[in-house]
């Protein structure tokens, strides 16, 4: 059985499930109820993994909300309909993948998505902000978030790194903070952690 392109092991060969009655014998009972559990088993281990598919996915499945919103917003819009008061909390954070402190992959699209949150919470705030101007917020959001998808899917080659952006993987200071950050493709160290590593190995293993 295929269930969202993850091949799921059936425990028994295929088969109408028999519809439950009053005169059902044990036997199919017992096969109808475990050939339920299985395929319910399968549906979560794929949900499971797609819960793991990493950041670029659910980015895309940001743009995509933040594009139908932006659609809601116009047609509410057009109907007539006018923008409610609104006020973002202060102490409110995008999720923590996405937030500049975090040690995200230094890609140079992260800035648009930084921009694109600021601004969609300034539209949000505005009292005299109408429901296109959320709307266009909401689409920028959207289409800032399509590129540090784009940017995180291409090969590393590829990738637009931008030093400057990039935190430690270890003490997490940014390039700003120390003398020198080297980037790899999927993590950065700062110069005071390499003389950390090498007064460790020394130590363990001498000079």
């Amino acid at each position: 059985m295929l269930v969202g392109g993850v091949a799921a092991l059936m425990l028994f060969p295929p088969r109408a499930t028999p519809a439950e009655t009053d005169d059902e014998d044990e036997s199919a009972r017992r096969e109808r109820l475990a050939t339920e559990r299985n395929t319910a088993a399968s549906v979560a281990f794929q949900t499971a993994l797609d819960a793991c598919r990493g950041l670029s996915p659910r980015l895309t499945r940001i743009a995509e909300a933040a594009e139908a919103k932006a659609a809601a917003l116009r047609d509410g819009q057009d109907a007539g309909l006018t923008a409610a008061p609104h006020h973002v909390s202060a102490d409110w954070r995008p999720p923590w993948e996405l937030r500049r402190d975090s040690p995200r992959l230094p890609v140079i699209a992260w800035q648009l998505l930084d921009r694109a949150f600021d601004q969609l919470t300034a539209a949000l705030d505005d009292p005299n902000a109408n429901l296109h101007t959320r709307a266009s917020a909401f689409e920028q959001l959207a289409k800032a978030a399509r590129e540090v998808a784009k940017q995180l899917e291409n090969d590393d080659g590829q990738r637009e790194l931008s030093s400057e952006l990039a935190r430690c993987a270890f003490c997490g200071k940014r390039a700003r903070d120390v003398r020198k950050i080297i980037t790899g493709p999927t993590s950065a160290i700062c110069d005071e952690c390499v003389d950390l590593c090498v007064e460790v190995l020394d130590e363990e293993h001498g000079d």
